[in-house]
């Protein structure tokens, strides 16, 4: 499969210590990739290069061919990457319908005129997003709690409407860091099957998480870091039975 993202010796360092040291790694199209790690071992920090939040020191990104290097994120989200975080980012006041609608923003094209005299573009947008993303919720089986505050929802499931909210933003490639973190088995299970429904749509996936057996069981293939640093990269059968893998992220002596 051809590399939709790529990275080409990415290195960053803070205050004197390094989270990447000239790490180089694809993200193939259609797949889905998983990045594991120790905590401390820079997989936050690649999301944050990735997605601009962070400049990377040295080396270079590209995105379906195109050098996105020091990009900012509004640019970098509008070329079709979009990310959901370790820590919830939702507006538990507001619907799910209302927080997913915050993911169409970048393909809105009404200016100030439009939104202060209300003119017929506007609300022809706003119809045409509210179809959009209630279509979405559909898809990924959110309907039915489409008018519920987020701050009634269980957990898990306000887990899945930020990964839906990030897909209101129609990326190529949808970045996932610790998604699972906190969730109980039940929950899981159904975060795989939502994971599986976007590759399904052809949408790329880049996997941060710390559930191994997750992470084996959906990645077509797996890269590990470690002190920022790539230690192995393959199949996920090959990591499993990787003795440098086994020693330094699940703790066991080679």
């Amino acid at each position: 499969m051809n590399a939709l993202l790529s990275g080409e010796g990415i290195t960053k360092h803070f205050a004197g210590v390094t989270a990447l040291s000239g790490f180089s790694f694809e993200v193939p199209s259609g797949a889905i990739t998983g990045v594991i790690g120790p905590n401390g071992s820079g997989k936050t920090t690649l999301m944050n290069i990735i997605t601009g939040l962070y400049r990377a020191d040295r080396g270079d990104l590209f995105f379906d061919g195109r050098n996105i290097t020091g990009l900012p994120p509004h640019r970098i989200a509008a070329l079709g990457i979009a990310r959901s975080f370790q820590n919830i980012r939702l507006f538990s006041d507001q619907t799910i319908l209302e927080n997913v609608l915050l993911g169409t923003h970048l393909h809105r094209q009404a200016g100030i005129a439009d939104i202060l005299l209300r003119l017929p573009r506007l609300r022809r947008e706003e119809r045409a997003a509210e179809s959009f993303c209630r279509e979405l919720l559909e898809r990924f089986e959110l309907k039915h709690l489409a008018e519920h505050p987020v701050g009634r929802l269980s957990y898990g499931d306000r887990r899945r409407v930020e990964i839906v909210r990030a897909l209101a933003l129609r990326p190529r490639l949808l970045l996932l860091d610790e998604p699972a973190a906190g969730m109980n088995a039940t929950e899981k299970l159904r975060l795989a099957g939502l994971i599986r429904r976007i590759r399904d749509e052809r949408i790329s996936i880049l996997l941060i998480d710390h559930d191994m057996e997750m992470v084996m069981r959906l990645c077509d293939s797996v890269t590990v870091l470690n002190f920022g640093k790539k230690l192995a990269s393959g199949l996920p059968c090959e990591i499993q039975g990787n003795p440098a893998v086994r020693e330094a992220y699940l703790g066991l002596e080679s």
